[in-house]
């Protein structure tokens, strides 16, 4: 489906019926229903082979039920404890899905420095696109999220589906605002700001033309700053 078309027709995923386990699962932390419905209405919708997860928990059971049965599932997770949980609620392991620990680690890009995920888990991105990225965590409040999407930039394609979750957030909202400097063509995008949190839907219009500086100094100085302070505490 054309992405536009999706778009128009997001409001459809209130329709989506899911399972009662789902909502016994819900707590103050997990996906909302909402959220559940919106991902399982463009799983169903684009079919995707490729997905990737930032954050395990709930939306992992979700995404491993609905995502057709030949495609490659990889959720990346940098708590051992939430990790440990979702393989419990996960239960019998299956071939095509791949639950990657990733440590939290410095990250730079285009000389502006984050705290990310390590980087092992591209490894199993080699050869292969992305169709859908789920992108919540790590957390926002104290390693931001904008970073997870630079790690992506081989990887994801104008056909390429993002669904950044808490975007009612100031975290996840300069995010976006970071997201469009630095791809030049800039980002199509519907905010579910009604959603718990806020879900943002989007695609990049051109990943391959990115701007050369998209950080000033200033910024690039603090952020250099701000991983040196709270790299202490990883």
């Amino acid at each position: 489906m054309h992405f536009m078309k999706l778009l128009h027709n997001c409001d459809n995923y209130r329709k989506v019926k899911l399972g009662k386990r789902y909502k016994t699962l819900i707590t103050g932390s997990t996906i909302s229903y909402e959220g559940m419905q919106l991902l399982a209405y463009i799983i169903k919708t684009i079919s995707p082979h490729v997905t990737l997860e930032f954050g395990s928990g709930l939306s992992t059971l979700l995404i491993s039920k609905m995502i057709p049965k030949n495609s490659l599932f990889i959720s990346v997770e940098d708590s051992p404890e939430y990790l440990y949980k979702t393989k419990k609620m996960l239960g019998k392991p299956r071939n095509n899905i791949i639950l990657d620990y990733a440590p939290i680690s410095p990250l730079n890009f285009k000389f502006k420095y984050f705290l990310s995920y390590e980087l092992s888990y591209v490894k199993r991105l080699r050869n292969k696109k992305l169709d859908l990225v789920f992108i919540d965590g790590p957390l926002g409040y104290k390693y931001g999220r904008e970073s997870d999407m630079y790690a992506l930039i081989p990887y994801i394609t104008n056909r390429t589906i993002f669904v950044l979750d808490d975007s009612n957030r100031i975290d996840e909202q300069n995010a976006l605002l970071n997201w469009k400097k630095v791809f030049v063509e800039g980002l199509e995008t519907v905010h579910l700001e009604h959603i718990k949190c806020g879900m943002t839907v989007f695609r990049i219009n051109n990943p391959k033309n990115i701007s050369r500086f998209p950080f000033s100094i200033p910024k690039i100085i603090k952020s250099i700053i701000d991983v040196s302070i709270r790299k202490t505490y990883v």
